[in-house]
């Protein structure tokens, strides 16, 4: 019998800590997203003024599934996954085999929840069982993801490849790239300033600021990366040429899956190839160590697809009003958020910041 209870506390995550980190290490297909380092960094730095609403899901008395949410107060009450906004993936982690109840579950208690006006649930992916329980509410595609099923060995990763990645992947081998990749809390922190470096001023070229600009963003990697260090859960490297920083990838690994968060890379350093030569190390570091799949998260960007992904999956976006005035006009702002959202994404796309 499937039992659940919600936390609505402040210090909600006290009490669940052990066992939502021995259900996440137990998920394959689990995603950085939905680890408790990753949300519990997240409600301290983007939850003052919001409620949470956690769900957790017991059989007997192990918890099989969670869901962390919050409430938006303002302007109208609006429900959403914590982890909304910088989360490519979001939905509830679930234990094998208590997925469809657990995702049951969850649509009969926004159903009947009197506590919002608008649910507001970002990056669901299709093929998910909360997707399936929900597919007959209102929703819209949000974002494409590129995924690469990894082979057994980089050898043979590099025979799918096309002749002209293929030999600049080889040639930048053949330098041997100094590639160091962070491994305490100390070097977390470092690597980052430098990979935000890096992205900033290859975003800055192009007259943009970069993803990584705004205080609270700052705040949360950095105290995201001290933590998912010490826990395995970080990738991030540092390409050098004579000590100097050339490139860098920001990477994760959750589950049996690598997944590509952001690169940057110097300007001046374009003929080296960094991006190249970095995306191809997390490859075939994530060959290396027995991962399934290497996910390219949000976005199919012409440079993504040259790594011959062989599907593309689509995140959904699932909005409704639930009562109230404010819940419409909630939901109007949403879908032109969409709407500037869509568009400058396909302004965006194919403008790829890694070589």
């Amino acid at each position: 019998m499937l039992r659940l209870e919600i936390l609505s506390s402040a210090t909600w995550s006290e009490n669940i800590l052990e066992p939502w980190r021995t259900l996440f290490e137990s998920c394959r297909e689990a995603t950085p997203f939905q680890s408790p380092e990753w949300i519990r960094t997240w409600w301290q730095v983007y939850g003052p003024g919001k409620k949470p609403r956690v769900l957790c899901w017991y059989s007997g008395n192990d918890l099989v599934g969670i869901f962390p949410l919050a409430i938006w107060r303002w302007p109208w009450r609006a429900i959403r996954a914590m982890g909304t906004g910088n989360s490519d993936y979001l939905g509830p982690l679930c234990a094998p085999g208590f997925e469809s109840m657990i995702c049951a579950s969850l649509a009969e208690f926004l159903a009947k929840s009197q506590d919002f006006d608008l649910v507001d649930l970002h990056q669901i992916r299709d093929r998910s069982a909360l997707a399936g329980s929900l597919e007959t509410w209102p929703h819209h595609g949000q974002a494409e993801c590129p995924v690469l099923e990894l082979p057994s060995t980089f050898e043979d990763y590099l025979k799918l490849l096309g002749k002209s990645l293929r030999y600049d992947v080889n040639k930048g081998f053949r330098r041997e790239p100094d590639i160091r990749t962070a491994a305490t809390p100390e070097e977390a922190l470092k690597f980052l300033q430098i990979f935000v470096d890096l992205h900033e001023s290859r975003w800055k070229n192009r007259g943009l600021p970069g993803a990584f600009r705004l205080p609270k963003t700052r705040a949360f990697h950095e105290f995201w990366v001290q933590n998912a260090v010490q826990r395995g859960q970080l990738c991030l490297s540092v390409l050098f040429d004579h000590e100097q920083p050339i490139g860098a990838l920001y990477a994760m690994a959750a589950g049996d899956s690598t997944f590509f968060y952001q690169s940057g890379f110097a300007p001046e350093a374009k003929s080296l190839s960094p991006g190249t030569v970095l995306v191809a190390n997390a490859i075939r570091n994530a060959i290396e160590q027995g991962h399934r799949t290497f996910d390219f998260l949000r976005g199919a960007e012409p440079y993504k697809l040259r790594w011959q992904p062989q599907e593309t999956r689509t995140n959904l976006r699932f909005a409704w009003a639930v009562r109230g005035p404010l819940g419409p006009v909630g939901i109007a702002v949403n879908r032109a958020e969409a709407r500037i959202e869509a568009s400058l994404r396909a302004r965006l796309e194919g403008r790829g910041l890694v070589r």
